[in-house]
């Protein structure tokens, strides 16, 4: 069976063991194996903080005004979806779908 290998600190990795299975969840299967064996969760910490962070603010931050900043406040980004998806659940548990216009 194939055991996943993991994207960790900007490389591919082997995991360290025979991993667990992932099962399909219809018939029951082994799909896959994963396992995080091996992996140095403390460089992958690191790595997140130091190449992923700055990117996620700059991305995600807010202005001074405390307005949202980066992609989320572009009006670029507006104008490209043409419209925000909002999800909210019903009472009785379903889904709605609502593609307002942003106003």
């Amino acid at each position: 069976m194939t055991v996943l290998r993991s994207y960790v600190s900007g490389a591919w990795t082997d995991p360290a063991d025979d991993g667990r299975p992932v099962l399909d969840a219809v018939t029951g299967e082994e799909v896959a194996r994963v396992s995080s064996a091996g992996i140095d969760l403390a460089a992958a910490l690191a790595y997140g903080r130091s190449a992923g962070g700055p990117a996620l603010r700059a991305a995600f931050g807010t202005h001074p005004d405390g307005s949202p900043g980066g992609i989320l406040g572009s009006d670029e980004l507006v104008r490209t979806l043409g419209a925000i998806p909002l999800f909210r659940h019903q009472p009785d548990g379903s889904l709605l779908e609502d593609w307002g216009s942003p106003a």
